[in-house]
């Protein structure tokens, strides 16, 4: 698989409670500012029909989806347009992220580090190789997704 198109509508209940998109957007907004990884971003919010926009930046790449995530748990919410960038605090060296992303495979004992060729340029990753399940491609990605000074990971690994 390479790419899933999710073109799945969310219809409500006739019975359940629509928020308005004001409300959707406050709730949005709360969500993001109580949540200590997001608190401090520089975030916009805006909904229409249900439909969210996140715009701004964040400083690392796991913040991007913490906020999509948070954005998407607000009932109301029927598709999120995540335009996010990444713009790290700190310029961290490209060979400095590979070594984090390989020293925290190598911890993990899940994923053997020869399987997984780490490729960082201008902070965009590369994670290329073949592993037996997805779930290990998964764990994989997660690694880098979780590395200070990613901007973006690319996900060129398959499944044995």
């Amino acid at each position: 698989v390479k790419q899933i198109k999710n073109s799945s509508f969310v219809k409500f209940p006739t019975t359940a409670k629509i928020l308005s998109d004001s409300q959707i957007e406050e709730s949005i907004k709360k969500q993001l500012k109580w949540n200590d990884s997001t608190s401090r971003e520089n975030i916009k919010v805006t909904v229409n029909k249900g439909e969210v926009s996140l715009e701004g930046y964040v400083d690392a790449y796991w913040k991007m989806f913490r906020a999509q995530k948070l954005a998407s748990d607000v009932i109301g919410v029927v598709d999120i347009d995540n335009k996010l960038a990444v713009v790290p605090t700190e310029d961290i060296e490209d060979q400095v992220i590979a070594t984090h992303i390989i020293n925290a495979i190598d911890r993990s004992n899940l994923v053997k580090t020869e399987d997984v060729d780490v490729k960082v340029k201008h902070g965009i990753v590369t994670l290329s190789g073949t592993l037996p399940t997805r779930l290990l491609c998964e764990a994989a990605l997660e690694f880098a997704y979780n590395t200070i000074g990613v901007k973006e990971v690319k996900d060129r690994l398959h499944v044995e």
